[in-house]
């Protein structure tokens, strides 16, 4: 074999070699390469899935923070509200303990009122010292039963009350007419009346007047509102009571021109032992139940009551009840 061509095949064994070389060299370096492009792509999903458990964990975070936010806030609510309620219940029990004191204060005045009274009539009369003189003796002993009548009045109003708040109170209910009810409770009240100088009128319309009711404490009631209207009405005063039809309601009022009510006082005109004037020298009689007392029967009748006044020009009481089918 010349030279050259040992040569040249020496050449061409070389490039060979090279190519295989450079071959294989490419083959490990793809295989490299993918190999490093499995990693990268294992450590960008697994960073991806960090990246999303990562959010999901944050964001169940914050949904729980603002859970717990919101369960915060509904707490501070209601512990303001139950602050709140507990406020007013404390000047609740501030104010019925001061009802308390008033109502014991205003019981022992009216028990001992007409006990003085009671005690000094029988006194003088026990002594003996009126003997001589029946027509003063006779005024004692007027001035013993009217006290007497008044003491035996406050206890059964006492009474009711304990009904009323003990859930006891009960009625005797008939079909009434209420127009004659009326009309009799102005023919007896009128010799009280007649005391003050003051005459009682009656005003009504026809119609049916018919209501299921206790006929005896509708009277207390009627007779209650008159004798109130008499009392705080001028000299030679006029009180009229009006009998009306509104639908299925009847409605009795008993309308005075006297003193009114001062209109601080109009809000407790239904109160227990609620007096406008409740110093020890006022100047009319009353223990302060009786418009009380009234408010429980109508209530307990399912009827209503109410009034309207003005200070210096008189008051309106009124109660209405529901027309009998009958």
């Amino acid at each position: 074999m010349p030279h050259w061509w040992q040569k040249r095949w020496v050449q061409l064994l070389a490039s060979i070699m090279l190519f295989v070389l450079l071959y294989v060299g490419h083959v490990y370096r793809l295989k490299h390469i993918r190999q490093v492009n499995r990693l990268l792509q294992v450590a960008i999903n697994d960073k991806a899935k960090s990246q999303l458990l990562l959010e999901t964990a944050v964001n169940e975070r914050t949904v729980e923070l603002q859970a717990s936010s919101m369960a915060l806030s509904l707490r501070s609510s209601q512990l303001e509200q139950s602050l709140e309620q507990l406020a007013l219940k404390n000047k609740e029990l501030t104010r019925l303990d001061k009802l308390k004191d008033q109502f014991i204060a205003t019981v022992s005045h009216e028990l001992r009122t007409p006990l003085t009274a009671i005690r000094g009539a029988v006194g003088l009369l026990a002594q003996g010292v009126l003997a001589k003189k029946p027509e003063v003796q006779q005024k004692m002993l007027d001035t013993a039963l009217k006290n007497a009548e008044r003491l035996s009045q406050l206890i059964n109003d006492l009474l009711d009350l304990q009904k009323f708040a003990a859930g006891k109170f009960t009625l005797s209910c008939t079909e009434l007419d209420l127009q004659q009810l009326a009309q009799d409770a102005l023919q007896e009240m009128a010799s009280y009346a007649a005391k003050f100088n003051v005459q009682l009128h009656y005003q009504t319309q026809d119609g049916h007047f018919m209501v299921n009711a206790d006929a005896m404490r509708i009277r207390q009631v009627l007779d209650n509102l008159i004798s109130n209207a008499v009392k705080f009405s001028h000299p030679a005063g006029e009180v009229n009571l009006t009998l009306t039809i509104d639908n299925d309601w009847v409605t009795l009022a008993v309308i005075d021109q006297g003193s009114g009510i001062a209109a601080a006082f109009q809000p407790h005109i239904f109160g227990n032992f609620s007096q406008a004037d409740a110093s020890d020298s006022r100047s009319k009689d009353g223990s302060g139940l009786g418009l009380a007392i009234c408010k429980n029967i109508i209530d307990s009748h399912q009827g209503k009551i109410g009034f309207s006044s003005i200070e210096g020009q008189g008051s309106r009481f009124w109660f209405s009840l529901a027309r009998s089918n009958t």
